[in-house]
């Protein structure tokens, strides 16, 4: 693949999925900023998470594909290792009642979700409208 064709512009096919998660993903920035106790100088960043998602729902790139979904996918990953380390081996001091794992399952659930949407949202190439060109005549008819 040459680099020219990763940022070349691709079909806008599912642009609607890169909004959604683009949203998500602030709301969680924002929830994470909130949980953390973030001073308000530090609340315009939840401003700035979800630019590249609403960037690859306007001009999408395979290399926007990327940007965006390999850390997604990396989290995704990370996150099923954790659940389910926590669901085989809990620390003693926690104990897990069922708001906790109905949590963790809903977690499950939408992550998944999410990698299906972006792996079937992968930027397919414009498919250029070239008119169809006659087949050449058979062998056979040339003869005679």
């Amino acid at each position: 693949m040459k680099l020219a064709a990763l940022v070349e512009s691709r079909r806008r096919n599912h642009w609607y999925v890169f909004v959604v998660i683009g949203g998500l993903t602030a709301i969680y920035a924002g929830w994470f900023l909130a949980d953390q106790g973030a001073a308000p100088t530090e609340w315009p960043w939840v401003a700035v998470v979800p630019i590249p998602f609403f960037l690859h729902a306007a001009y999408p790139t395979v290399l926007g594909w990327a940007v965006i979904s390999c850390p997604i996918f990396v989290y995704v990953a990370l996150a099923y290792a954790m659940i389910i380390r926590e669901m085989i081996f809990p620390n003693p001091p926690l104990d897990r009642d069922s708001s906790e794992v109905i949590g963790m399952t809903v977690l499950l659930v939408v992550l998944t979700a999410v990698v299906l949407f972006l792996v079937r949202s992968y930027p397919r190439k414009k498919e250029l409208s070239q008119p169809s060109q006659p087949s050449p005549p058979d062998v056979a008819e040339r003869k005679h």
